[in-house]
């Protein structure tokens, strides 16, 4: 039984070519503060659909510009639901100058590791289907995504809203 749930969960852990022919998506979940709440506002407003003095591009610059040393850091996750849950969206508001973001990545389907398997974290960690980028790599941010609360059930990472795409390189 053992040998079958272990068949189960890699088959629907495997996340190969999810970003095209050699790639696969990763996810990172943070919190994230902008300078000013009325910037986060902007951003909110453009995750929504609604009219914002910011583009795109613009909000995915203000974002990544608050990322400390230019750094986003090392683990990184297959699964958008846990990443979710590393940007602590239950304790999201759609006030004040903090965003609870997903950066999605697009890396070739060898790039980075599994840390349970290189054996530096115990086994109970690995539902969090992590992907551990080596410090320093340069890696491609295809997407910026913004949690908006809301009353309505379902995953939460549902409802994170794309604010910018193609955001650059960035460095792990």
């Amino acid at each position: 039984m053992n040998l079958l749930r272990e068949y189960i969960k890699k088959t629907l852990l495997e996340r190969d070519n999810s970003a095209g022919l050699g790639f696969r998506y990763v996810y990172r979940g943070m919190k994230i503060d902008m300078p000013s709440a009325g910037l986060a506002s902007q951003v909110r407003k453009l995750a929504k659909g609604k009219d914002a003095y910011i583009s795109q591009r613009e909000a995915g610059a203000f974002i990544v510009g608050q990322l400390q040393n230019q750094e986003i850091g090392e683990s990184w996750t297959l699964s958008q639901d846990v990443a979710a849950n590393f940007a602590d969206v239950w304790s999201a508001t759609n006030r004040g100058k903090r965003l609870h973001v997903i950066f999605t990545a697009k890396i070739p389907n060898d790039f980075g590791y599994d840390p349970q398997t290189a054996g530096e974290e115990p086994g109970i960690f690995s539902d969090e289907s992590e992907v551990r980028i080596p410090k320093g790599e340069e890696i491609e941010i295809s997407g910026v995504s913004v949690f908006i609360a809301s009353n309505q059930s379902g995953p939460n990472w549902f409802k994170f809203k794309p604010v910018a795409f193609n955001v650059g390189r960035i460095i792990a």
